[in-house]
């Protein structure tokens, strides 16, 4: 079996400077295409037990087993892809920029809102007040003009009673006038 050279590649994206940092060859692969990881820690990484085409995503670190041959490519390939999501991402997060300031705004009115709300529920209760008051005049005049109805019947009533017993005195008076003369006694 012919032994295949495999370049492990780190693939860093400097997010200072948009810079792709390389290290490697940093193991190779024998006839059975297991890999011989070169780091310490790599003895008990599980990405080592794949031999090409191998892509570990991390936070901010890509890690890249792959035939020699092959790794300019694919290395080309993460690079463009990465730049293609950024693009992708970049109006989203402009979007989401947006959404914030919209979201600002949004916050903004609701307090305005609720400002004039509590305004307003001082208003109400400020008319609340009002009313009950204006009831209470009116009930006070009511009574007064229910009084006011009682006296003037009274008083009607009284110069009604004044004047028949006025009459009654008149029709005496006119009575014995009448009995002065003969012509009536007869």
């Amino acid at each position: 079996m012919v032994s295949t050279h495999v370049l492990a590649v780190k693939h860093h994206f400097d997010a200072r400077t948009s810079r792709v940092c390389h290290w490697g060859p940093l193991s190779k692969i024998d006839e059975r295409h297991t890999p011989i990881c070169g780091g310490p820690d790599d003895k008990d990484n599980p990405h080592c037990q794949t031999a090409d085409g191998h892509i570990d995503l991390g936070l901010s670190t890509l890690e890249v087993h792959c035939p020699y041959n092959k790794c300019d490519s694919i290395l080309t390939a993460i690079y463009d892809n990465k730049l293609n999501l950024q693009q992708k991402i970049d109006p989203v997060t402009v979007d989401l920029g947006h959404l914030r300031v919209d979201q600002g705004i949004l916050s903004d009115r609701v307090t305005e809102a609720e400002s004039q709300l509590f305004a307003l529920q001082l208003d109400i209760k400020e008319l609340k007040t009002y009313i009950t008051d204006l009831q209470e005049r009116i009930r006070f005049l009511q009574h007064h003009a229910e009084y006011a109805q009682w006296h003037y019947n009274l008083r009607v009533v009284r110069q009604s009673k004044l004047r028949a017993k006025t009459s009654h005195h008149s029709l005496k008076i006119d009575l014995a006038h009448l009995m002065m003369f003969p012509s009536f006694s007869h």
